[in-house]
């Protein structure tokens, strides 16, 4: 190989792992859309494509050796031009990836975004190891594909580790089977401890009223991934059980995210009051938001710190105190006084015992749109109630390729599923 072409082949795989870190950010980004992550996926697939085209020395001299855990982006870059090259990337893959303990968990969101239609068929072999680790990791990506039979998820649920187990709950959202409903059914109504809400969510799903009951000990033992599953299922004195748990200072932060999910005028009360929070004020003007559409901009926002401020706030704080950025350091952060004006006129266009979406009314329609344009941060928990709704026919897998995704929400809307979103959850559970 000359040396130009190592150089591209270089730049390609540089360019790729920058990309594919934009990616991941963007799947879980405040102020990126679908097609904003269209655009990032777009770059990142051109120079994995400029890989996999450079031939098959670039797999001994640039792609193996990028399978190593102390680069995650590079490895995971690596990975899936080894997926897409064809059957010799696929054996080291197998040989040095998945048999790498450090490595294995890098490798589920490469796997779960090949799009080589035989990686389905060479992952189900491996479903035969005794090695729980491995296992429970090809649970999880096959669980990720929707290629998980319901006959496989339920004999999994019953594995004696529990890493394979909660992987399997995984594939039970996208699985349906009687044989399901009966074993979920009896991990719901064990009184030994409080369900996990992977478990809880698979039980909605499946249309299980023990699971409602189960999601209600959660909240009551104060089980932050609960909270969202009951925004999206309760009604209006669930949401004021909700509302509640806000005087709770480590909940805050997540009652207020799932609030914006529950759609009551009540929530977005209960948002307006901690605008004034600096610590909660921009999570609150999202939830806000979400409920009322209001577009937090112009007179509704306040500028952002300046680097002196914010030089002088870092100096006054812990210093040891984690500084990895998070997605909602991305939000903006809502003037009270101005939001609190708008809402005292505007409320009295939304109705108490509704659910509303950007302002309008919560349908299907309404929805599937939120799936379409909604922030990609959001698009998760929708994409959850989607499948809360329609027990499990309507899913939308909201970390694959986008053009999938475009094709899902295509088919779901094609589809004539009924999807109940006024009633409460509870009502509509067998």
């Amino acid at each position: 190989m000359g040396r130009m072409l190592l150089d591209v082949v270089e730049e390609h795989l540089d360019e790729a792992s920058w990309h594919w870190l934009q990616r991941e950010r963007a799947l879980c980004a405040p102020d990126f859309d679908l097609t904003e992550t269209a655009g990032v996926e777009e770059r990142l697939l051109s120079h994995v494509d400029g890989l996999v085209e450079a031939g098959p020395d670039v797999v001994e001299g640039f792609l193996s050796p990028a399978l190593a855990p102390d680069d995650p982006c590079r490895a995971a870059v690596a990975a899936l031009a080894l997926l897409e090259g064809g059957e010799a990337g696929w054996a080291l893959l197998l040989e040095k990836g998945l048999g790498d303990p450090e490595l294995r968990p890098l490798l589920r969101a490469p796997l779960s975004l090949a799009a080589c239609p035989a990686l389905d068929l060479r992952l189900g072999a491996l479903l035969r190891t005794d090695v729980p680790e491995l296992l429970a990791e090809v649970v999880g990506t096959l669980s990720a594909r929707g290629a998980l039979s319901s006959e496989v998820v339920a004999r999994l649920l019953q594995h004696e580790d529990a890493r394979v187990r909660g992987s399997a709950l995984e594939g039970a959202l996208a699985a349906s089977g009687q044989e399901l409903r009966t074993t979920l059914s009896r991990m719901l109504s064990a009184k030994s401890s409080v369900p996990g809400a992977s478990l809880i969510e698979a039980g909605l799903v499946h249309g299980l009223r023990e699971a409602w009951v189960a999601c209600e000990r959660a909240v009551e033992a104060r089980e932050s991934e609960a909270l969202v599953l009951w925004a999206l299922g309760g009604g209006e004195k669930d949401v004021v059980r909700l509302v509640a748990l806000l005087d709770l200072e480590p909940l805050r932060a997540q009652v207020l995210w799932a609030l914006g999910f529950s759609g009551r005028v009540e929530a977005a009360d209960a948002c307006l009051a901690w605008m004034e929070d600096p610590q909660m004020a921009a999570l609150a003007g999202e939830a806000f938001c979400a409920i009322t559409g209001l577009r937090l901009e112009a007179a509704f926002i306040l500028p952002r710190t300046g680097a002196s401020e914010a030089s002088e706030s870092f100096e006054e704080e812990d210093l040891d105190a984690d500084l990895t950025p998070r997605p909602e350091d991305d939000l903006p952060m809502p003037r009270g006084g101005a939001v609190a004006a708008w809402w005292k006129t505007a409320r009295a266009d939304f109705a108490p015992g509704q659910r509303y979406l950007r302002g309008h009314l919560m349908d299907a329609a309404v929805l599937l749109e939120g799936l379409a344009l909604e922030p990609m941060r959001r698009r998760h928990v929708l994409a959850r109630e989607l499948a809360l709704r329609t027990r499990g026919a309507c899913r939308v897998q909201t970390r694959a390729r986008v053009g999938q995704q475009r094709a899902m929400l295509q088919r779901v809307a094609s589809s004539r599923v009924q999807v109940r979103l006024q009633s409460p959850l509870a009502q509509a559970l067998g």
